[in-house]
């Protein structure tokens, strides 16, 4: 086998290829690292902002896209019945641990103007 180098040659090449990392270059990559997190989660937060900011309706009401429980009344074992309010609608879902089923539907003018069915 013709090798290019000598045996002495050989073994000199090898005790360079043995990189070994000063702590100089480890903490400077350390810092790269920390500093890449730190503008993701900055770009990322500036991300989520604007697209908040397009979800809001013509009003500029934040609230609109959002569910809030109102009450929730436990029946049973797995067993609820909540009254959740949503794009300004009052809605009682029925809640299984297999399922969920609409019961009913109010507007919000039902509870505000107390108008009985």
């Amino acid at each position: 086998m013709d090798s290019p180098y000598s045996s002495s040659e050989f073994q000199e090449v090898l005790k360079h290829d043995n990189y070994e990392p000063n702590y100089f270059t480890l903490i400077f990559g350390l810092i790269i690292v920390i500093c890449l997190i730190y503008f993701t989660g900055y770009f990322y937060q500036k991300l989520v902002g604007v697209n908040s900011k397009l979800n809001k309706n013509a009003n500029g009401d934040d609230d609109f896209n959002k569910v809030k429980i109102i009450s929730t009344t436990p029946l049973g074992q797995g067993k609820n019945i909540f009254v959740v309010e949503i794009k300004n609608k009052h809605l009682v879902l029925g809640a299984t641990e297999n399922q969920i089923n609409l019961l009913k539907e109010f507007d919000k003018s039902y509870f505000t103007e107390g108008k009985s069915e």
